[in-house]
């Protein structure tokens, strides 16, 4: 096949496309992830824990039970205090083929006020239109303190 300036420029132009919607789907898939973030820290100020553990998918209930992810989030509210505030400092999209995830993964990390201890929470949401959390990590001092 010989290359000339008409099929470079056309291959240019598709490939900008290409990258363009995948821009937009990462955006999407970003503000999708930060709605679903603000829900769960307005919900867990609320103290509604019932509500606050709808906001978990399905596969993640697969890994930690219910009950023992309730238990766990009584034991950091115990240890960090009361939730105060959050700040987004990082966010990541994965993309790829898997067998095991069906979605793109969002990742976010916020800094979160407590009201004895401050957190760094890695919040791992699957890009749908109301994502809902495969993975929650806390990082505190407060946490390994007592």
């Amino acid at each position: 096949m010989v290359l000339t300036a008409s099929r470079i420029v056309r291959a240019i132009l598709i490939s900008a496309m290409v990258l363009s919607l995948a821009a937009c789907s990462f955006a999407e898939s970003k503000d999708a992830a930060e709605q679903s973030a603000n829900v769960l820290y307005h919900t867990v100020a609320t103290g509604d824990m019932d509500a606050v553990m709808d906001l978990y998918s399905d596969r993640f209930y697969q890994e930690t039970s219910r009950e023992e992810w309730d238990r766990i989030l009584h034991g950091v509210h115990d240890r960090l205090g009361d939730y105060q505030g959050h700040e987004l400092v990082n966010w990541k999209i994965w993309t790829g083929v898997s067998t095991e995830v069906t979605g793109t993964p969002t990742t976010l990390v916020y800094n979160v006020q407590y009201s004895k201890y401050d957190a760094t929470e890695q919040l791992v949401f699957l890009a749908t239109n109301q994502p809902k959390l495969v993975g929650h990590h806390f990082n505190s001092k407060g946490l390994l303190l007592d």
